[in-house]
């Protein structure tokens, strides 16, 4: 019994610190942020925010379309060194996923180039989405100098 004690409080306790923070981001990898939530880069420099959902009027799965549509999303990004925070817009086109490189639109902020790789769920025809449900693929980089 003094045996398990201990290792029941190692496996509840010491385990936490191993858990990869969810609430931050790096710089030239991939992450998915989702709708209304906020994630920062580890030092604080930066934070970004999923603050809206403006439309989306991707050619739904079940649909024969003229045209793929677009979604658009607005972020909230918040810089440390001044305080404040500035909004930036996004579209991604009806079929471009995370593959489709040469599709991909970018918005340059500050020194940071934000490209939104992928936003999921994609619409299927007759079946409405919440807007809590949507998420975004997302890569920051740097601007080379």
């Amino acid at each position: 019994m003094k045996l398990i004690v201990p290792i029941l409080f190692f496996f509840t306790f010491g385990c936490q610190s191993s858990i990869i923070n969810d609430e931050n981001f790096s710089i030239g990898e991939e992450f998915t942020l989702n709708f209304g939530q906020e994630k920062k880069l580890p030092n604080g420099e930066l934070s970004v925010e999923f603050d809206s959902l403006l439309a989306d009027s991707r050619c739904a799965i079940g649909v024969v379309c003229v045209w793929e549509g677009e979604a658009k999303i607005r972020l909230k990004l918040s810089f440390k060194e001044t305080e404040d925070y500035e909004y930036h817009y996004l579209k991604i086109k009806g079929y471009v996923n995370r593959e489709n490189t040469s599709q991909h639109e970018s918005v340059v902020a500050r020194y940071y180039i934000i490209t939104l790789l992928q936003l999921d769920p994609y619409p299927v025809h007759n079946i409405p989405i919440n807007v809590e449900k949507y998420k975004a693929l997302l890569k920051i980089k740097y601007i080379e100098r």
